[in-house]
């Protein structure tokens, strides 16, 4: 069988890249029956070398969300006489008639209140309701038309089958997994100690903006910790570097941008706990990394995390700057009872999240498919 795997967010961020990147990885080990083709991007050719002589690798420099992928993608896919095409999101081509599956991770833009959905955008209320009711569009088409559709929690199932109950016969659930630990190296930027952590984008339900609020609490209090915020230099990174100023917390919350895999292990390795703060995730993978470092987790109550992070993290209310900034104080009183938590966690997290086993599956899921 001849698979194509669309790859142009390979290695981009915490999200979809490291899902993307880890299921090639792992495919190389596992499958040396099939045939790949991956797909990558002008920015991420050369960060993806085939390590098995059934992999290859194409150059399709096609944004996501635009027109040329919507019309030029499915020209560059044809001609690669693909039996199965794997999207990894649901940015997929319309006019694409090959079989194929497609990963949703979550769809935290379609239950976003509207208030929500617009901060989302930099563009007018106009031309983002045209956008939403094309992504609406496109996933009631894919939901229809995708031979499969992976997701990669329980919580992510439960959403599509509300929103498209026809689609539930062919959903799979395949976790995502944790990469090896590797050796920490020290960010090229300054990181104050001792520090709270956040990783993660900036977008609204990320929630960053109340835990702000919770730090400029908690400043009032005498708080001795710092707050570092790491992920993406964007639009949205700009915004919460506005937000710190406008709390007053400059000196006490830093945005230091994103970090290499070894600086962001040297980031789990020395915080004193990482906030998570979401209001809606899919997965929330940097919660179950931090456990997989032995991190302490304070994250939000809300139902992935209870489904990720079970009895091994401390929760608090999203909606309630001061209730956060409180059970950040409850960590600190009882820390030596969520570091032997964190301890424990370890070893669980990591037999529990496993790149390999999701492989395993995906490719099971590509032989099913295969008739």
């Amino acid at each position: 069988m001849r698979i194509g795997i669309d790859a142009r967010m390979y290695n981009e961020g915490l999200g979809i890249g490291r899902y993307v990147s880890q299921l090639i990885k792992n495919l190389e080990l596992i499958d040396h029956e099939n045939e790949y083709v991956i797909f990558l991007r002008k920015n991420n050719w050369e960060l993806y070398t085939p390590h098995a002589s059934n992999f290859t690798k194409v150059y399709a420099d096609i944004p996501w969300y635009s027109l040329q992928e919507q019309i030029m993608f499915p020209f560059i896919l044809c001609r690669r006489h693909l039996d199965l095409m794997h999207f990894p999101h649901f940015s997929v081509p319309v006019l694409y008639r090959t079989p194929f599956l497609v990963t949703i991770h979550d769809l935290i833009m379609l239950n976003m209140p509207l208030s929500s959905r617009l901060a989302a955008t930099r563009h007018g209320s106009v031309w983002y309701q045209v956008k939403y009711s094309a992504y609406r569009f496109l996933l009631s088409w894919i939901t229809t038309h995708a031979r499969a559709i992976l997701t990669v929690s329980h919580a992510s199932k439960s959403d599509i089958i509300r929103a498209f109950p026809s689609a539930a016969r062919k959903i799979h659930v395949l976790v995502n997994g944790i990469a090896p630990r590797i050796a920490p190296i020290h960010p090229e930027k300054s990181v104050l100690q001792p520090y709270f952590l956040y990783v993660g984008n900036a977008y609204p339900h990320k929630n960053i903006n109340n835990l702000l609020a919770a730090w400029k609490h908690l400043r009032t209090r005498n708080f001795p910790f710092y707050l570092t915020l790491c992920g993406q230099e964007d639009y949205f990174a700009s915004q919460v570097r506005r937000a710190i100023i406008e709390n007053g917390l400059q000196g006490l919350a830093f945005h230091i941008g994103s970090m290499s895999e070894p600086g962001l292990a040297w980031l789990y390795e020395n915080a004193v706990a990482l906030v998570a703060p979401s209001l809606s995730e899919g997965f929330g993978l940097p919660a179950v990394e931090a456990l997989s470092y032995s991190l302490p987790v304070i994250a939000s109550d809300i139902p992935i995390f209870h489904e990720v992070l079970g009895e091994y993290a401390l929760y608090f209310n999203p909606h309630d700057p001061q209730a956060m900034a409180k059970s950040i104080e409850d960590f600190i009183s009882q820390r030596h009872i969520w570091v032997d938590t964190a301890k424990r966690a370890q070893e669980i997290i990591r037999k529990k999240y496993d790149w390999k086993k999701n492989a395993l599956r995906t490719l099971d899921i590509y032989k099913e498919l295969n008739v």
